[in-house]
Order: structure tokens, then C-alpha cells, then sequence
């Protein structure tokens, strides 16, 4: 009697409840660490950085202080080359032709310029500021490289 009372008993099978949890919970997570392996996206961004042989020193300093700025306002829009202003057009009708010719004489002095700046009023009309994106792009042809910012109040 007294070796029955302080006998452990072995129990069968006694990992199987241990194990079972583990189990399940590698089922559950296993397959959404192995998905978003896969799906993640690496974002890369392709830079052409100029050469020193592209161009000389003196052509690079003149073109780095002539960023072209449009100005699109309420009243209408401003063309800058630097701190110029070449042309100021309120929105009647033909401004967007005025506008392409002018961006085309720009284009013409600065064949190399790439890029143009949009300065946009927060309470202009969409469809103003997509017509003058529009015209800036026109195809590739003129500047394929467009920044707009909103204007800061």
C-alpha cells in the first residue's frame, strides 16, 4: 500500500499536450512570415548623376541658379527664369498657347533643362493646374520633369 502511495506514475503520451500548441501556433504563423517574405517590395530609385566631362564647370554654374518657376495664382500665372519674370498671363482665353510659345523659347535657350517648378495657389481650379502640367510635359518635348508644391499660408 505504501509503495502505491508514493509511486509516480508514469503517464503515456504526456508530450503530446505540450506539443500540440506549438504546433498549431507554427501552422498560423509560419505561412504569414513566409507571405510577407515574398510580397515585400524594395523600392529603388535610379539616379543619373552628370559627369565632369558632360560639361564644363562655368555652363553647370549658370544653369544651377536659372531654375524655371510658373507661379499659378487666383489672378493667373507667372513664368520665372531665376529671379526674372518673363511672362505674367491671367486665365483668358489663348493663355495656353502664350504659355507653350514662351516654354518653347525657354527650351530653346536652355536645350539641357529638364525640369520646371509649379508653385500652385491651394484654392486654384484642378483642371488649371493639370492644363498648365499639360503644357509643361507636352509630349516629352519640352520639360518631362515636373515638381508642383502647394504654396504655404
Amino acid at each position: 500500500m505504501l509503495y502505491k502511495r508514493f509511486r509516480k506514475e508514469k503517464k503515456k503520451g504526456t508530450f503530446l499536450p505540450i506539443l500540440i500548441p506549438v504546433m498549431n501556433l507554427f501552422l498560423l504563423i509560419l505561412p504569414f512570415v513566409i507571405q510577407n517574405a515574398f510580397l515585400q517590395k524594395i523600392a529603388s530609385m535610379e539616379l543619373q548623376l552628370p559627369s565632369v566631362s558632360d560639361s564644363p564647370a562655368n555652363a553647370f554654374q549658370s544653369d544651377a541658379g536659372r531654375d524655371i518657376v510658373i507661379e499659378i495664382k487666383r489672378e493667373g500665372l507667372s513664368l520665372f527664369l531665376g529671379d526674372a519674370r518673363h511672362m505674367n498671363v491671367d486665365f483668358s482665353e489663348g493663355y495656353e498657347q502664350r504659355l507653350y510659345n514662351k516654354l518653347l523659347e525657354l527650351k530653346n535657350e536652355l536645350p539641357k533643362k529638364q525640369e520646371i517648378v509649379i508653385k500652385i495657389d491651394p484654392l486654384i481650379q484642378y483642371e488649371k493646374v493639370i492644363k498648365v502640367i499639360d503644357i509643361c510635359k507636352s509630349e516629352g518635348k519640352l520639360f518631362p520633369n515636373v515638381v508642383y508644391y502647394d504654396e504655404v499660408k
